[in-house]
Parts: structure tokens; sequence; C-alpha cells
């Protein structure tokens, strides 16, 4: 099991520090439970699981932030007015929940990078690098 780790934490996400170490440690129990500390879908382990728990936590703990001060969740300005006051704003696009909600925060923003680093190289099952290519019908490749 990956342990909550205070004083790294502290380096990582000083804006977060004024809520305490048993907050932060509550939140990383959480960030535990979504991202799995023994078996993750996610393929990581490691420091990368630390780096990736340490994130959720503040991302968790940054979102409870927001919604205990009533400043509501985060948005992108398109427009704005001075006279008269108007103001436009979109949320942050995304294809699915899981990405909107992780980009509703700069921490979420940081995991969601790490995710598509992660994934962009993509997987290889087999043993010869001829086995992930695309082949024709009949087994030729293209």
């Amino acid at each position: 099991m990956h342990e909550f780790d205070w004083t790294l934490y502290q380096q990582l996400f000083p804006a977060l520090v004024g809520y305490g170490e048993a907050s932060a440690q509550a939140w990383w129990n959480i960030a535990a439970d979504y991202l799995g500390t023994t078996d993750n879908p996610w393929g990581l382990n490691g420091a990368q699981l630390d780096n990736a728990l340490a994130m959720l936590t503040a991302h968790l703990q940054y979102s409870a932030n927001i919604l205990t001060s009533g400043e509501g969740a985060p948005v992108i300005i398109a427009s704005a007015t001075i006279d008269k006051v108007t103001i436009a704003t979109k949320p942050p696009e995304a294809r699915n929940n899981w990405r909107y909600w992780l980009l509703t925060t700069p921490y979420g923003q940081q995991l969601l990078a790490l995710f598509e680093m992660l994934a962009a190289g993509g997987w290889s099952v087999g043993g010869l690098p001829e086995r992930t290519g695309f082949r024709k019908i009949g087994g030729t490749f293209i």
C-alpha cells in the first residue's frame, strides 16, 4: 500500500498546505479508492502511482474547497463587457465526464496530462514489432 507523505505533499502543493495534514490524508484515502493502489487499471506503479495519488488528492481537496467556499465550478471566460457588466463563460471542453471533472482544477489537469502521456505509446502484444502492425485479409502486412 502506498502511504501518504505529508512532507512531499507540502513541497508539491504549497497552496493546499493551509488545509492541514488530516484533510490531505482523508482525501488521499479517497484518491486511493479512485485509482487503486495494488491493482489499478491505469498501469501505474511505484513513483508514478504515488505522483498520481498526490495529484488526485490535490484535485479532490481543491474541488472540495471550491464547493465549500461558494465560488462554484471553474469556468473559461469566453467574453466580457465592462460597462453594464456582461460575462460569457463556457465549460471546459471534454469528451467525457471524467475528463471534464479533471479539467476543473489545475491539479486534475496535471493528472490528465500524466494519463495521456502514459497512454500515448500504446501497448504491444506479442514478441515481435511486426505483430503491432495492421494486417490485410490473409495475414500479410499493409
